[in-house]
Parts: structure tokens; C-alpha cells; sequence
């Protein structure tokens, strides 16, 4: 439980649609090479004026209304992308990028049934796009899908062999299936793809550990503090192997290193203050204890909250009354 936790944790930031939305240039009129320019520039409110004023002159050209679609999205004006896009396939519904676009914003609202739709879409249209078989997976995924989100994952590796993502991700779902062999099989293509993706090194630490192959769990954590020393994740998986192979003094150290890292890492906090109590000093077991109670309490955390509640009173027994 706490390593799948510790899993989902660290995609945080990491795992995401592939969100491209490439403008289409329309015909170059003076107006919309403007909007073209200031969209370039990151100008979007500038742009957005220049394509309403394409727009008004030109209502029949799609490319124009997506192009405006790319704008309002970027503005997290997602409704108004919605009905660009719509508005452009009435128009002309081969515009694969505006099914594309438009799947990512019905995403982004949960509305996971029109998203797929408008991928499948995608896909007869341009069946070699990888990204499309990508975020299809990524979409099934979330929906606990993962037999399906694998096959896309794998059609999308297919299409385009060096897509990393796309093995990260299917890593992930071969783990939620405790498929751990073809987890840490992705997780070292992604390896080979980028030696420097840390966090390859560390999911496949995680599965590693899980599979008892501490040693090598071990040099996967270590790897990726080699390329960012700022992991306290990693130092707390180093901590949690070192218990289970019998070296507290050791596993304290890394605990210590992951809280000095992260001050607010209550997990650590917790299985520190366990291990002090079993092997260390009872005066900072409870003093880590109760500070992962708090951080949990704070965190809203309940889960974690009753495990520290539970840790304390074994140390400090409730007294009996009468």
C-alpha cells in the first residue's frame, strides 16, 4: 500500500497528455499573419483580437477558427475552444487537429467519453499518429481501463519506438496489473532512451524492492540521487530497504537525509519514529511520530493519521481509567 502510494506520488508533474496544439497557418492575409506573429510572441489577448478580426472577414475558413481554438485553450478559455473547434469540423471534418484539440479539453473537463470519440477520430484520420494512440492510452488509464490503455500504449511505441513516455506510462499500467517483470522492462527502455529520467530510476527501484532484489533497487535509488540529489523520495526507499534487510542504524541515516531534503515529508516522519522505537531512542520516536501525526492532520491525510495515532499509543499506552 505505502509503495503504491509512494508511485502515484511521484508521477505527480510527470505523466501528462501529450498536449500539443500546433497552430495551422491559413491563408496569409495581413490579419492573420499578425495573429500568427503575436501568437508566436506569447502575446495571446493580442492575437485572440487579430483572429476575431480574420474571423469576421473570412467565416468560412476553418483553419482560422482553429487557430483562435488554440488561443482559447491556451487562455483556459476551454467552452469558447470547445465551439472554435466544433465550429471548424462543421466546416471540414478532416481537421485532425481540431478532433485532437478538442479530445484534450473534453479531457480536461472529464468528459472522457467525448475525449475518446473524438481520438477514434483522430485515428481513422491519421493512423500513424502516435500522440493519438498516447493520449487514448492515457485516457483508458485513468478510467482503470489499463488492458486497453496498454494496447494503446504499445500500438504508440509501435508507431514511434523512442517514445518514452509512452513507455513510462505502460510501465505504470503493468504495474497497477502487478505485472512487475514488463513494469521494470518500460521503466529500463525509458532508461535507455534517457539515462538522465530519473524517475524511471525510481519506479523501477520501487518494483525492484517489491520483487526483493534489494541490491538493485538500492543502485536504482542511487542513480537517481546521482541525478538529482534533491530526491527525498529516494532516499526514503533507500531508508525502507535498509529496515527490511535488517540495518536500521542505515536505514535511519537515509530516513534523516529524506526529512532533511523534505521537512515535511510525514512518511518519513512516521517509519522513522517506527524505527527509533523498535531500535533507537523512545524520546524521538516520539517526538517524529508526533510530528507525522500533525503533518497527516494537516494534510487531511486520515489513512496516514491513524497509523501515527496507532504507532503512538504503542509507545505511550492509554491509561485505564478507575
Amino acid at each position: 500500500m505505502m509503495q503504491n502510494k509512494l508511485l502515484q506520488r511521484a508521477l505527480f508533474g510527470y505523466i501528462l497528455l501529450n498536449l500539443s496544439t500546433t497552430t495551422v497557418i491559413s491563408a496569409q492575409s495581413d490579419v492573420v499573419q499578425l495573429a500568427n506573429n503575436k501568437f508566436n510572441e506569447g502575446k495571446y489577448f493580442e492575437a485572440l483580437k487579430f483572429y476575431n478580426n480574420a474571423i469576421k472577414d473570412n467565416t468560412t475558413d476553418p483553419k482560422i477558427i482553429v487557430n483562435r481554438g488554440v488561443i482559447n485553450s491556451k487562455l483556459g478559455l476551454y467552452n469558447k475552444a470547445i465551439d472554435d473547434y466544433t465550429q471548424a469540423i462543421s466546416i471540414d471534418n478532416s481537421l485532425t487537429n481540431a478532433f485532437f484539440n478538442r479530445s484534450i479539453l473534453y479531457y480536461k473537463q472529464s468528459k472522457y467519453n467525448q475525449a475518446i470519440n473524438d481520438l477514434n477520430t483522430v485515428i481513422k484520420l491519421s493512423p500513424n499518429k502516435s500522440s493519438a494512440y498516447y493520449n487514448r492510452g492515457y485516457i483508458y488509464d485513468e478510467e482503470k481501463k489499463h488492458s486497453q490503455a496498454i494496447e494503446d500504449y504499445s500500438k504508440a511505441i509501435e508507431l514511434n519506438p523512442n517514445y518514452s513516455k509512452a513507455y513510462f506510462n505502460r510501465g505504470i499500467c503493468n504495474f497497477k496489473i502487478y505485472k512487475y517483470n514488463l513494469a521494470a522492462q518500460d521503466f529500463a527502455m525509458v532508461i535507455n532512451i534517457d539515462k538522465n529520467d530519473y524517475m524511471a530510476y525510481i519506479h523501477r527501484g520501487i518494483i525492484k524492492s517489491k520483487l526483493n532484489e534489494n541490491i538493485d533497487a538500492i543502485k536504482d535509488f542511487e542513480n537517481a540521487l546521482a541525478i538529482n540529489p534533491s530526491l527525498s523520495l529516494a532516499c526514503y526507499n533507500i531508508g525502507k530497504i535498509y529496515s527490511k534487510m535488517g540495518k536500521p542504524a542505515t536505514a535511519l541515516e537515509y530516513y534523516s537525509r529524506a526529512i532533511e531534503l523534505n521537512p515535511q515529508y510525514s512518511e518519513a516522519y512516521l517509519t522513522r519514529g517506527i524505527t527509533e522505537s523498535l531500535h533507537g531512542s523512545r524520546k524521538k520516536a516520539l517526538r517524529d511520530l508526533t510530528t507525522a501525526k500533525d503533518l497527516f492532520k494537516s494534510n487531511k491525510d486520515i489513512i496516514g493519521y491513524k497509523k501515527a495515532i496507532k504507532a503512538l499509543k504503542l509507545i505511550v499506552p492509554i491509561p485505564h481509567s478507575g
